[in-house]
This record gives C-alpha cells, structure tokens and sequence, in this order.
C-alpha cells in the first residue's frame, strides 16, 4: 500500500470485516512528509459505528482488495459530519515514495 493507491480512492467507501455497520468512508488522505529515511501519510476514515476501539481491522476495498490497518478513534472530528473519525497512520521507507 501506498500513499497514492489511498489518494486515488480518496471519498470511497470500505467495508469493515465482521462488524456492523460496517461501512467506512474514507474522508481525507493527508500530505505526504519526507523525513529523512522515512515518509509518512495519515488516513481518516468516518462511519455511523462509534463502537470500534483502537485495533487492527480488515478491510475490504472493491480496488485494492483486503488490508489489514490500525485504527485509532479521533473523535467527531468534521464540524459538519455527526459520524465518528478514526485515523490510520502510515511510516514507510521514503525509497518507497
């Protein structure tokens, strides 16, 4: 995975494995910051399901498949969305860039 394939289905949906509701729309793919010998870029995704503690979930996207991510709850972050925001950060190796 990587900072472009994300950016590319930015405003899509993905669907939550075993949880209900199970819709995540991701809303926001965040610049991406070379430092050094890494970069890094953050996901934020919202959904009507404010039950999901920070974990690893699998989702699942028509495009890019099953991925395996890390999911922290961020809160109502939108002012005009009611949904709650978790937030995926990525680190990877800025030769991967």
């Amino acid at each position: 995975m990587d900072y472009s394939l994300f950016k590319s289905v930015e405003g899509q949906t993905f669907h939550l494995a075993d949880f209900t509701p199970d819709i995540l729309t991701l809303k926001e793919v965040s610049d991406k910051n070379i430092n050094g010998q890494w970069y890094t870029f953050s996901l934020l995704f919202s959904s009507n399901n404010n039950s999901l503690s920070q974990a690893t979930y699998q989702l699942s996207h028509p495009e890019l498949g099953k991925l395996d991510v890390f999911l922290v709850p961020i809160g109502k972050y939108y002012p005009d969305c009611d949904e709650m925001v978790y937030e995926c950060v990525f680190n990877l190796p800025a030769d991967d860039a």
